[in-house]
């Protein structure tokens, strides 16, 4: 059943779009810089005067585990997989060959002759490795930006309305009223 449902998740992009072979990636991407955006406006906004109550922080934790799921697991992974699938880009193919004529991706007469062979699954890999250190990055950036939120103003207790004595109740317990 589960396995299925990984193999079958909806593309949501129309079959005539050039976009289709990396439509999961784009959704992913989509999904994560939307939140991101969400995010960075929450943070322009001051944080309440009193702490956060426990479901608020659940609901936070929740919110900021789901995001690092999309950003270190999803969208490397969707990547990996559209350069993988669609662009062919494994060890079988070269951006550079040495010491061989023939046809590469970086010269097209083939004339390089340095003795090394960089294969286009490295350009994939690094590619990985740079989204891993930009959303390590984004993501201390947002951090930071939480914590040093501005603090709402504080509302002066002589504002508002006294609460006097107005007797007690049918139980024997102090009644009080805003005047």
């Amino acid at each position: 059943m589960l396995h299925n449902l990984a193999v079958h998740m909806p593309n949501l992009l129309p079959s005539w779009h050039f976009f289709r072979p990396g439509g999961r990636l784009i959704w992913a991407s989509v999904l994560l810089f939307a939140a991101i955006g969400v995010i960075r406006f929450l943070c322009t906004r001051p944080k309440p005067v009193e702490p956060a109550t426990w479901a608020q922080a659940m609901l936070g934790a929740v919110v900021s585990f789901g995001l690092m799921i999309l950003a270190y697991g999803t969208v490397p992974h969707e990547w990996l997989t559209f350069a993988n699938g669609y662009l062919k880009w494994d060890t079988s193919h070269y951006l550079v060959q040495g010491r061989q004529v023939g046809k590469t991706y970086l010269l097209s007469n083939g004339h390089w002759f340095l003795p090394i062979n960089v294969p286009l699954s490295a350009i994939k890999d690094a590619i990985a490795a740079g989204l891993y250190i930009v959303f390590l990055t984004v993501n201390m950036k947002l951090f930071v930006a939480w914590q040093k939120r501005p603090v709402a103003a504080t509302v002066d207790a002589s504002t508002e309305a006294k609460e006097t004595s107005v007797g007690t109740s049918a139980y024997g317990r102090p009644m009080t009223a805003k005047v």
